[in-house]
């Protein structure tokens, strides 16, 4: 992990997706959603938000 890694807060992929915070930390103590626990905070490296992201993409039908 280099040093200008940028993380984002549960807050904020919860608003950014339009779910609930308990939703994010699900999908993180779930492992869908890599995270990192600082203290007590819960925080996702934006690389890995944006590959979850592409993951989540369903086919148009």
């Amino acid at each position: 992990m280099s040093t200008d890694t940028s993380f984002m807060t549960v807050p904020e992929i919860a608003k950014s997706l339009r779910v609930t915070q308990p939703t994010v930390r699900n999908w993180i103590e779930a492992g869908a959603l890599p995270g990192y626990r600082f203290g007590s905070s819960l925080r996702v490296e934006r690389v890995e938000f944006e590959a979850f992201i592409e993951r989540s993409k369903v086919a148009a039908s």
